[in-house]
């Protein structure tokens, strides 16, 4: 009987390289299973940069396990379960003639669908909506049906697929401001049915205006990215305090996201950092929330 020859053992670690580049996600995750000499060459770290710079925009944090294939899972499992699944930092000047110019400084995605490249089609008209309210509120707006990827993601966690995208921005604290910097974020909400009790889709629409209120405040954003490299940035004095009595506040103000340190050169694992914490907060909300009703 015929003995079975392996092909691909004769191949050139670059025609490896060239086949693992065109690999997606699942077939770059079935190259691990192939062969001692497939799987050295499919756990690189280059490897799942480049399949995380597709998906999301940036490199997952590397707290969270970085460039790598433990960090790539890591942010896989927060794609189905995000209510806070993209955040921006921007910085605006104001023109002569009236205009706006935006500059976003710092964002990171937790779900895919190319979100930071829609982001940066909506940055004028988000400033816009910041600069005209009233200083220390936020602005929600609904925004639409999220897209097919990130569709697939949460049917992948939860079975279905029935939510909407609500974008959150903060306002500026000064009115009338020529320059100023703001944080936004993109969350999502189940849709909710006529005459269906609204309870927990407010919970996490108030959660979400804590969140970038806590990341405002506790990251200073303007002096955390306008430092030099090797400075540590010192949380500014709220400018909205949250209310320790509050429930949904009292969540996030027990939010357990480490500061910036000065070695946190990349805003956008920051932002990671306080995503997956605000989430987190939020889902420790839920829970709680359904233990009281079953108390009930």
């Amino acid at each position: 009987m015929p003995q079975a020859i392996d092909y691909t053992a004769a191949l050139p670690v670059e025609l490896l390289d060239i086949v693992l580049h065109a690999c997606g996600f699942v077939d770059a995750r079935a190259c691990l299973s192939v062969d001692k000499r497939w799987r050295e060459r499919a756990l690189r770290d280059d490897v799942w940069n480049r399949l995380a710079v597709d998906r999301w925009g940036s490199s997952p944090d590397v707290r969270r396990g970085g460039a790598t294939l433990s960090g790539f899972a890591a942010r896989y499992e927060d794609e189905g379960d995000a209510t806070v699944f993209f955040s921006v930092v921007q910085r605006y000047a104001a023109r002569a003639d009236g205009g706006i110019d935006v500059d976003v400084v710092a964002e990171c995605a937790l779900a895919p669908g190319d979100y930071p490249a829609w982001w940066r089609k909506v940055a004028k008209a988000t400033a816009l909506r910041a600069l005209r309210a009233p200083p220390g509120t936020t602005v929600t707006i609904e925004v639409g049906d999220i897209p097919d990827a990130h569709r697939r993601a949460r049917r992948r966690r939860h079975g279905t697929a029935h939510v909407r995208t609500v974008l959150v921005t903060t306002s500026l604290d000064v009115r009338g401001a020529a320059t100023g910097t703001f944080c936004a974020c993109l969350a999502v909400f189940p849709l909710q049915e006529p005459g269906a009790d609204h309870a927990a889709a407010l919970v996490r629409k108030r959660g979400v205006s804590s969140f970038l209120r806590r990341l405002r405040d506790w990251l200073g954003v303007e002096a955390f990215f306008a430092r030099p490299p090797d400075a540590r940035a010192a949380p500014r004095p709220p400018a909205v305090s949250l209310d320790a009595n509050d429930p949904v506040d009292k969540a996030f103000l027990e939010m357990r996201a480490p500061e910036p340190r000065a070695y946190d050169v990349d805003p956008a694992h920051v932002l990671e950092r306080f995503m997956v914490a605000a989430n987190a907060a939020m889902a420790r909300l839920g829970f709680e929330e359904r233990m009281a009703t079953r108390d009930d």
